[in-house]
């Protein structure tokens, strides 16, 4: 089995794993055991260590996001279930008087930051927080065009976001594309040399391809895809009203292949 076989099945598995343990923190679940979830939460760590010998980094950075997620929530359910400390009256001292003090001045206000496009790493891109504008990549640092970059699309309405490279001699080594929360929004992808992740897309049109594509949450999108033969299989959950045609844009990479049916679940 290949690394991107090895990577696509264990992505695979991590993903149901990591959805059967936010079923069961669900706080209308009135039976748990937090024990077990502990075990769980630990076996999911663990996979990932074994994993990283296989797993590109930007996928383990985005996978160890979602275990702090989980063990956040973790957390959280675990302080409300505790039983609470039983009530007793207990004898009040006697106070004695105390100066008064002016009360301490209000904290300054908040300097909100605009919504733009930014880096998270050396290697990975983050565009996010935008509406009715025309994205490009911005400039990329040496080292993401040589070893490659992830890139993040979050939260964007009735954006034009055109990621292809901006001449003919330039190429971007993009391995890995998540878009989360896009409202009528047009994308405009190269090939990418990884994982294509799509969740909550509403009325968009985007054209991409890759190795591992996969679709949840989403509706009334269409969708031109390009997947090699040798690719893994297109998944695509919880979605309605999604139109699939073939990859439109030219490109010049040495790879042969032709639409792959998705499967959807």
């Amino acid at each position: 089995m290949t690394s991107q076989e090895r990577s696509a099945s264990y992505l695979t598995s991590f993903q149901v794993s990591a959805a059967a343990l936010t079923s069961r923190l669900d706080p209308k679940q009135e039976s748990w055991s937090p024990t077990e979830i502990s075990l769980e939460l630990a076996k999911l760590k663990r996979g990932l260590i074994e994993a990283a010998e296989f797993l590109p980094r930007y996928d383990q950075r985005k996978l160890e996001s979602e275990i702090k997620d989980l063990e956040a929530t973790f957390d959280a359910r675990k302080a409300v279930s505790a039983p609470k400390s039983r009530f007793s009256f207990k004898k009040a001292s006697p106070r004695t008087p105390s100066p008064s003090t002016p009360p301490p001045p209000p904290p300054p206000p908040a300097v909100l930051q605009p919504p733009s496009t930014s880096s998270r790493s050396p290697n990975d891109i983050s565009i996010s927080h935008l509406s009715n504008q025309v994205v490009n990549l911005p400039p990329l640092p040496s080292s993401s065009t040589s070893s490659g970059f992830g890139l993040d699309l979050e939260n964007l309405t009735r954006c034009i976001v055109d990621l292809r490279p901006l001449s003919t001699d330039s190429r971007t080594s993009l391995t890995a594309l998540h878009a989360k929360n896009l409202k009528e929004c047009l994308v405009l992808a190269p090939l990418v040399g990884g994982s294509v992740m799509l969740s909550g897309c509403d009325g968009c049109l985007i054209v991409l391809g890759g190795w591992q594509f996969r679709m949840h949450s989403s509706h009334g999108t269409d969708i031109f895809l390009y997947t090699s033969s040798d690719s893994s299989t297109p998944i695509i959950e919880s979605c309605s009203d999604i139109k699939f045609g073939p990859y439109i844009l030219e490109h010049d990479q040495n790879i042969t292949g032709e639409l792959v049916a998705p499967q959807v679940s």
